[in-house]
């Protein structure tokens, strides 16, 4: 049973989530990877602390370049639209910067509230209600 839990996934990829841009998609599915790899380090245990710090370097790299990405897009959306889509990008990158530079706050229960709880939440809602609307404006 403790098996199972250890290899259960965060987030499991599902067609809802395509935006309907393979770049995008592409991006999406490797930052779930990162995540599922990042909360089953946490999960098992034995896995050092800056081993998972240095992971979510790697998440903050990669949402970094998602970002810039998915930006060359938002030329198709109207520009309030745009807009609010970019302030969500940099409070993301904010929230994990913060996370990043505050090492002595950094310990196993905090890292794994910021992955299960904000990351979580923040990538699924963000996929459903802001990246989706690119489906609509752009085919």
């Amino acid at each position: 049973e403790e098996n199972v839990q250890a290899n259960e996934k965060l987030i499991e990829w599902k067609p809802e989530y395509s935006v309907g841009i393979e770049q995008i998609d592409g991006q999406h599915q490797r930052l779930i990877v990162l995540l599922n790899a990042i909360h089953q380090s946490l999960k098992s245990g034995g896995v050092p602390l800056s081993a998972v710090t240095e992971r979510l370097k790697v998440i903050f790299q990669e949402a970094a370049q998602h970002f810039r990405s998915e930006e060359q897009y938002f030329s198709h959306l109207p520009e309030p639209m745009a807009e609010q889509h970019r302030i969500a990008h940099e409070s993301l990158l904010k929230e994990l910067k913060a996370a990043l530079d505050d090492h002595e706050a950094a310990d196993v229960a905090r890292l794994t509230a910021l992955i299960e709880g904000y990351l979580k939440f923040w990538l699924l809602d963000h996929i459903l209600h802001s990246d989706n609307r690119l489906r609509e404006y752009i085919k």
